[in-house]
């Protein structure tokens, strides 16, 4: 097993191969405080994990920048990490890594999903470009506040996709995002609870980066900015976002202004019936309060297809 220590070295190399255009032996030794030679030799395990490094007579350059994730390169965030470069579901890996007893938080993360899982069960399209993971954290909320994770993992991907001046960010209840009315990315909450407490919720989280989505009505933030995205530092502003967020009633407030629909009139399909009525806000159970004519009606997540 690769211990922290290698881990770190490993980090070191790519942070300085991202930043420079070579980067000689010599200094990765210096700053690294191992021989050149272990040097070397972690070049080597990083080509053979698919890094384009390539070597010259001044050193080592990466010849591209890599799509990939690698477990070593976010080690500060404070997340233990698991990576695929494909796999089924991380949800199904997430539970998993749960059954057989790992204890942390944890995000497991994916290249490629072959069965991506979205609501009520339905595949999402997880081809290669995309950012595919699972975040696991061990939580003490009441089962009634369970969308609370939902609010602080789509206003992190809000607050990421802002960055990048995309066009009109909107979240489309109870869990996408859409720019300028398409499908951008969506976000799946499992939990496990004893009697009323929560004690760890799975959020699952796929954003279309650089893929090319399938579906009608679904994009991938590449094909809006018409620039390739990079991966890596896409997932460290949302990892930024996504950690240093509390959900309070400000943050509530601020999820119903990026609410699609708030104040307008929205049809959504409610136990196997479309209704139409004025949409006044959602609140922390992730329950859509409606006006339908005089009747304020409460419509929660489960009950709509």
């Amino acid at each position: 097993m690769v211990n922290k220590k290698t881990d770190k070295i490993r980090k070191i190399i790519i942070d300085n191969l991202n930043k420079c255009e070579v980067v000689s032996g010599e200094y990765l030794s210096s700053i690294t405080g191992v021989s050149r030679v272990a040097i070397w030799k972690q070049i080597n395990t990083l080509i053979k994990a698919g890094y384009p490094i390539v070597s010259g007579r001044n050193g080592y350059k990466l010849d591209n920048i890599t799509d990939e994730l690698y477990p070593w390169e976010f080690e500060e965030t404070g997340y233990k990490f698991f990576y695929y470069k494909t796999t089924d579901s991380t949800m199904i890996r997430s539970r998993e890594k749960i059954n057989s007893g790992c204890s942390d938080n944890f995000i497991v993360i994916a290249g490629t999903q072959t069965d991506g899982i979205g609501r009520h069960g339905r595949q999402w399209d997880s081809g290669s470009g995309g950012l595919f993971f699972t975040a696991h954290n061990k939580l003490s909320l009441s089962v009634s506040e369970y969308y609370t994770e939902s609010i602080r993992s789509l206003l992190a991907i809000y607050r990421t996709l802002s960055f990048y001046n995309a066009g009109e960010i909107r979240i489309k209840w109870p869990n996408d995002i859409l720019i300028d009315k398409k499908k951008i990315a969506g976000v799946l909450t499992e939990f496990y609870s004893s009697g009323d407490k929560i004690e760890y919720i799975d959020t699952g989280i796929g954003i279309n980066l650089n893929n090319a989505p399938s579906p009608v009505q679904t994009a991938s933030l590449s094909q809006i900015i018409k620039r390739d995205i990079n991966k890596r530092e896409f997932f460290l502003k949302f990892l930024d976002n996504y950690k240093n967020s509390r959900f309070d009633n400000a943050e509530l407030a601020f999820f119903n202004t990026a609410l699609r629909g708030v104040n307008g009139e929205i049809t959504v399909n409610y136990r196997g019936k479309k209704i139409t009525g004025k949409l006044v806000k959602a609140d922390y159970t992730g329950a859509l309060n409606m006006m339908i004519g005089s009747k304020k009606i409460r419509i929660y997540p489960g009950e709509t297809g």
